[in-house]
């Protein structure tokens, strides 16, 4: 009898904590949805860094490597072939 009367106190107990400070459904919904939608916007914010920070990455890179382009044009026609670097060099028909 007591063990019965000792578990719906506990029950009792337990629904009463819950409804002081527990939070209701829809609260902890709304705040889970606030978050997803931080970390959303943080996830967005980042991503679009990553790309600016990519697309300027491949800028550099083609500038570069029109540069280089432009260099070898202007060394090929001064020195024929050997801009290219030793091993481009033909040895066969200096000989």
């Amino acid at each position: 009898m007591f063990s019965s009367l000792a578990y719906g106190l506990i029950f009792f107990l337990i629904i009463a904590m819950n409804h002081k400070y527990g939070k209701a459904w829809e609260d902890a919904k709304t705040q889970k949805d606030k978050r997803a939608r931080r970390r959303k916007a943080r996830y967005e914010k980042n991503k679009a860094a990553e790309q600016k920070e990519f697309e300027e990455s491949q800028q550099k890179r083609r500038e570069a490597k029109r540069k280089r382009r432009q260099e070898d044009e202007k060394l090929d026609e001064i020195y024929g072939r050997r801009s290219e670097g030793f091993w481009a060099y033909d040895v066969e028909s200096h000989h």
